[in-house]
């Protein structure tokens, strides 16, 4: 885990991917900025107790600066820690081509974390960048003639529109498409299901 440093792009990105992959740097850049807020804000404090003991030797205020200082710099390493982790956890992934890996609940800790010790905008930053994530999903699977959404075929691994008639690339083709999603059950008992496709010629 490299804290400091944040690895290039891969150029092959998705546009949407591409654009959550920089809103997660600019959430690891932002990390750092606050670590060393944290940091100059701890030392300062901490010098202002020294010097305020040995001027007016008032050691409570002091102690107070201390650990309040104390508390800035530990703030300021967890922001330092945080962002290597970021890189490490959703930065590779995607310029791996595995963002589907990424989990939600990991996206929601980075997000949380990142308002309490990335000053909120580290926050924001990672929520932008799953809201992209979950817009390049969405579009991962349209139609690209009439946007609707395509049903993969196993048998024929293929991708179906029922609104063409006709299999169809994907707008953003998934690397790996994986099973379709479950049908749901018909509500009435006149409904059939849709029938599978012919072939691909």
């Amino acid at each position: 885990m490299d804290l400091l440093s944040i690895p290039s792009s891969n150029p092959s990105l998705p546009p949407k991917i591409k654009e959550a992959r920089d809103m997660f740097k600019y959430a690891a850049v932002f990390f750092l900025v606050a670590a060393l807020i944290y940091f100059l804000w701890g030392f300062l404090t901490i010098m202002s107790g020294v010097l305020w003991s040995v001027l007016f030797l008032d050691a409570t205020y002091s102690i107070w600066s201390m650990i309040s200082g104390t508390i800035r710099i530990v703030f300021g390493v967890v922001a330092l820690i945080l962002k290597g982790k970021l890189v490490d956890d959703l930065i590779d992934p995607i310029d791996d081509g595995r963002a589907k890996e990424i989990g939600e609940t990991t996206m929601v800790i980075y997000i949380i974390l990142g308002f309490i010790f990335g000053l909120v905008i580290a926050g924001v930053l990672v929520l932008l960048g799953y809201m992209k994530l979950d817009e390049a999903e969405t579009q991962a699977n349209q139609c690209p003639t009439c946007r609707a959404g395509l049903r993969y075929v196993p048998e024929y691994d293929n991708w179906y529109c029922d609104n063409c008639g006709d299999y169809k690339t994907p707008v953003t083709p998934p690397r790996s498409p994986g099973p379709p999603p479950p049908e749901a059950p018909p509500e009435e008992p006149e409904e059939k299901p849709p029938e599978s496709p012919p072939p691909p010629e």
